[in-house]
């Protein structure tokens, strides 16, 4: 997949200070991105957007999540987010020293978010161990949702330069 920098519409060969464009929201109060800088919708367009802060934070507050190996066969590492199938398994997050719960399935609902790692410069950091992935909210730094095989948790480190996956989403209606 693509990596992006925070506020960046493109994926690029290098992340760093160099090849960053510095972002209008550095000046300004505004914390959210706006569509022409938000990569989801300029790549995929129609109701595609970067997820926020609070919509990331839903997802790791309100679904079932469980770390593999092996996503479906295909060798890809990451976490299976599901739908929660009752309240006690909101928020769980299996590692891979736990034991899943017989009751979830790739039958039911779910995404899958790969760890693909991150890019600093030219070079590839932890693919296949964790999964860095964009939101749009920006509140001094930007925000980000961090996977790995024991823990999931949300960042504000300063890592706007960096590239990042994005996973799109759809607004409420």
């Amino acid at each position: 997949g693509w990596y992006f920098a925070w506020a960046e519409t493109y994926p690029k060969e290098r992340y760093d200070e160099v090849s960053y464009r510095k972002h209008p929201l550095y000046r300004t109060n505004q914390n959210k991105l706006d569509s022409i800088e938000d990569a989801a919708a300029v790549i995929w367009g129609g109701c595609w957007v970067m997820p926020t802060y609070e919509q990331q934070k839903e997802l790791m507050d309100e679904c079932y999540w469980e770390w593999t190996n092996d996503y479906n066969n295909s060798k890809v590492a990451g976490c299976i987010v599901y739908k929660a199938k009752n309240a006690q398994d909101k928020g769980l997050k299996i590692s891979k020293k736990d034991t899943p719960s017989s009751s979830y399935t790739l039958n039911d609902v779910h995404i899958f978010l790969p760890a693909a790692g991150y890019i600093s410069y030219i070079w590839p950091y932890n693919n296949g161990s964790c999964g860095y992935y964009r939101s749009s909210t920006y509140i001094s730094i930007s925000y980000s949702l961090i996977i790995s095989s024991k823990s999931v948790y949300e960042t504000n480190q300063k890592s706007n330069i960096l590239g990042y996956s994005i996973r799109p989403c759809m607004p409420r209606k």
